[in-house]
């Protein structure tokens, strides 16, 4: 009887380390994916801020020259106008002075895959009002309209920067902010 005993009791011991055993293993098979499902959750993070980051760079880049070829427009259609009487934005570009056609191209690309909707619409409205300044000479031409005052184009080159601005300063903005975070 004493050996039935010992043996319950050995059975006994067995089963208990046993079942200890199980729920250690399986507090720490838990542990270890909600280890990796926030190594996971932080590596995304990383790679969108990354992607946000880098992206909100070149859209001001792009800005930028979207702005510098602007003033060049600018310039051209109002000494243009003055001395032609043929109306704003109504003659080429000189050579040498012609706007940049990849720069347009990049900041159309860039600005739309801005994560932020308002940052994006602000920049979009920026690149549509600069290319109104820089076609609307030609349009008018097109369509049969008289030629373009110079203070409807010095009026709609206003607008046109200043949207431009409002947008650099928010895209610059948003990278500040990012950067912050990175510190924190």
């Amino acid at each position: 009887m004493t050996a039935l005993v010992a043996a319950l009791a050995a059975l006994g011991g067995v089963a208990t380390t046993n079942i200890s055993d199980y729920f250690k293993d399986k507090r720490r098979i838990n542990h270890d994916l909600e280890v990796k499902k926030l190594d996971r959750v932080a590596a995304e993070s990383s790679r969108r801020r990354t992607f946000e980051l880098e992206n909100l760079h070149a859209a001001y880049d792009a800005m930028y020259l979207l702005m510098r070829d602007l003033v060049k427009i600018h310039t051209v259609s109002v000494e243009s106008a003055r001395t032609t009487g043929l109306g704003y934005g109504s003659a080429r570009l000189p050579e040498g002075t012609t706007a940049d056609l990849e720069s347009r191209s990049r900041a159309a690309k860039t600005i739309q895959l801005i994560l932020d909707d308002n940052i994006r619409k602000i920049a979009l409205d920026a690149q549509t009002a600069m290319t109104e300044v820089a076609t609307m000479g030609a349009r008018a031409k097109f369509e049969g309209r008289p030629p373009v005052s110079v203070d409807s184009g010095e009026s709609a080159w206003t607008e046109a920067g200043r949207l431009g601005i409002d947008a650099m300063e928010l895209i610059a903005d948003r990278i500040r902010t990012l950067m912050q975070e990175n510190v924190n």
